[in-house]
């Protein structure tokens, strides 16, 4: 077994109503906690829409360079909508009209969610 320890936080970005995953490392060589990831950070607005609004995912430059996988999934963890952008494809619309009211997680990538409320 490991003697490593890993922490994760979640941290939540009011600028752009998203959370991030800061990932902490301690090992027997090591007296401190240091920061070894931070995700870049991307939009989704409205996080409160009615059924049927549109709902847009803005990527950061970084993440639309490479493109990135954008996954709704809801309360019982079903996945209700994946697609994945293109490179230099900086936002993804999400339709609305097929999901019953409700709370839903909007993933980026593998690392960065953002909760969504259909009323």
């Amino acid at each position: 077994m490991s003697d490593k320890m890993y922490f994760v936080f979640s941290v939540h970005n009011v600028t752009y109503s998203n959370y991030c995953l800061l990932v902490y490392t301690t090992d027997g060589s090591s007296a401190g906690i240091k920061q070894v990831a931070m995700m870049p950070v991307s939009k989704v607005s409205p996080t409160a829409p009615r059924r049927g609004e549109r709902v847009t995912v803005t990527l950061d430059e970084q993440m639309a360079a490479h493109g990135a996988e954008v996954r709704v999934v809801g309360s019982d963890g079903q996945v209700m909508m994946q697609s994945k952008t293109a490179a230099g494809q900086n936002t993804l619309d999400i339709p609305t009209q097929r999901l019953k009211q409700g709370v839903y997680v909007v993933t980026v990538g593998d690392k960065e969610a953002t909760k969504i409320v259909i009323r």
